[in-house]
């Protein structure tokens, strides 16, 4: 009886039957859905994908676009274009709570431009992170704008990062 079952359980195939591949050999030889490859873009043309990845906020695309030209040629546009998109995506990812993420992105701008004072969301970041160390260099800083070295001291002083800007300047917490 034993011997009966084990031989209705496997399947006889005939010279001229065809069977199926198995589903694992079937999907490695099916065509995948990866966009189709187009030509290369021009300098020029990827510049203008560039420009309007960060007009449009597609912060992501922008600093792809922008770090491939400047492979290229090191030119003062586009530095300040891949400065542009790397503060956007700082703050996209520390909008989503991406906070290290963020703080990456922050670092690559000063990186690529030191000169750049420390902007009032890479202030707020850092406060958030409690990076308390690296806020007093900016203070007497040269490059700091008023307004972010008064918002920087009431970091300071309070170890929570001021509401925002009114009228009278930046209110302490």
């Amino acid at each position: 009886m034993m011997f009966a079952l084990i031989l209705a359980s496997v399947s006889v195939e005939t010279p001229n039957q065809t069977s199926a591949p198995a589903p694992d050999v079937q999907a490695k030889t099916m065509p995948t859905r990866d966009k189709p490859k187009s030509a290369p873009l021009s300098v020029g043309q990827l510049a203008e994908k560039a420009r309007t990845a960060l007009n449009a906020g597609d912060f992501r695309d922008a600093v792809n676009d922008y770090k491939l030209l400047l492979k290229q040629e090191p030119r003062p546009d586009w530095r300040d274009g891949l400065t542009a998109a790397y503060a956007g995506r700082a703050r996209e990812l520390a909008a989503k709570g991406m906070l290290k993420e963020a703080l990456v992105m922050w670092e690559n701008r000063a990186a690529l431009a030191p000169d750049l004072p420390m902007e009032a969301d890479q202030l707020t970041l850092l406060a958030r992170l409690g990076r308390f160390d690296a806020l007093p260099a900016q203070l007497t800083d040269p490059k700091t704008p008023e307004a972010l070295a008064e918002r920087l001291h009431a970091v300071c002083w309070t170890g929570q990062p001021s509401t925002g800007p009114t009228t009278g300047g930046w209110i302490r917490s």
